[in-house]
C-alpha cells in the first residue's frame, strides 16, 4: 500500500488512508485477535496485516459501497456507454 500512496501523493494530498469492507466477518478477522483460523484465512488474514493497520480497517455496507455501484447499476452505465461505442466502431 505505500507503493500506491507514495504514487498517488504526487498528485494529491493524501490524508490518513482508510479501507473498507462490506463483509463482517473479514473485519472481525482483520481486527480481532489472533485465533487458528484455516490456512487460506489465517494467510489472507496476515497478508492484509502486513500491509495495513488493523485500525484503518472499517465496515460500509454492500447497498452503500461506492464500488459496488457500478454492478448495482450496470444496465444503466452500459446503456450510458452503447452510444459512445457506436460511434467510435463507425471510425
Amino acid at each position: 500500500m505505500d507503493n500506491v500512496s507514495q504514487a498517488l501523493s504526487l498528485e494529491l494530498p493524501l490524508g490518513e488512508l482508510r479501507y473498507f469492507t462490506d463483509s463482517k466477518v473479514s473485519l472481525y478477522w482483520i481486527q480481532g485477535e489472533d485465533k487458528e483460523w484455516k490456512p487460506f484465512v489465517q494467510n489472507r488474514v496476515n497478508q492484509i496485516r502486513s500491509v495495513t493497520q488493523t485500525s484503518q480497517w472499517a465496515h460500509c455496507a454492500g447497498k452503500e459501497n461506492p464500488a459496488g455501484l457500478m454492478l448495482l447499476n450496470s444496465e444503466t452505465i452500459r446503456s450510458a456507454i452503447r452510444p459512445l461505442l457506436a460511434t467510435n466502431r463507425s471510425r
